[in-house]
């Protein structure tokens, strides 16, 4: 899913700005919680699908329940990563 808008000041030229926003959601979450950046970015895309509404946001009867089990997934995986590098 992408996130654009047209300027008002170009109505005519489009302004994908999907990666900047992932960008920012990723470093908020290395900031308040470390971790790997890889796994940040994907985390990162998952919100950003889900803000947007996106068809490809991971949907399940859970619904936020769901979401947040992927998400703790993502801190346990990157917590495990630290460890292993002997970073806490």
């Amino acid at each position: 899913m992408r996130f654009v808008i047209r300027p008002t000041a170009d109505p005519k030229n489009d302004v994908d700005l999907t990666e900047r926003l992932t960008a920012a959601i990723a470093e908020e979450i290395w900031l308040r919680y470390g971790g790997n950046e890889r796994l940040n970015w994907l985390e990162a895309e998952l919100h950003l699908q889900s803000i947007l509404g996106g068809e490809s946001a991971p949907r399940r009867s859970g619904g936020r329940r769901d979401s947040l089990l992927v998400t703790r997934r993502l801190h346990d995986a990157a917590r495990r990563d630290r460890e292993s590098v002997g970073v806490r």
